[in-house]
């Protein structure tokens, strides 16, 4: 689960721990997908301030435009064997 408030249809993550585990996330699921695993169409639980829970999906169109963002923190982190991976994934997409 990850803890967010929405503004409008924007997503605000609150601890920057989050997006280490949403930005993670995304490119677990697009690799599950590449590779035949994915077992679910949810993404993420998101949770509002008051506890309402959203489900979060992420359709194939998306995962392009997913992957670019993450990519970016993962720079960010210097992470760059994530980055790499990312790369990969996109070529597959």
């Amino acid at each position: 689960e990850i803890s967010a408030c929405l503004v409008g249809s924007e997503m605000c993550i609150r601890d920057r721990s989050k997006y280490d585990m949403f930005f993670r996330r995304i490119v677990e699921y697009i690799l599950d997908a590449v590779e035949g695993n994915k077992t679910s169409d949810l993404l993420a639980i998101l949770i509002d301030d008051e506890g309402e829970e959203y489900e979060m999906t992420l359709p194939e169109s998306g995962y392009k435009k997913s992957l670019i963002k993450a990519n970016k923190y993962f720079e960010k982190i210097e992470e760059f064997e994530t980055c790499d991976l990312i790369k990969q994934l996109k070529k597959q997409i």
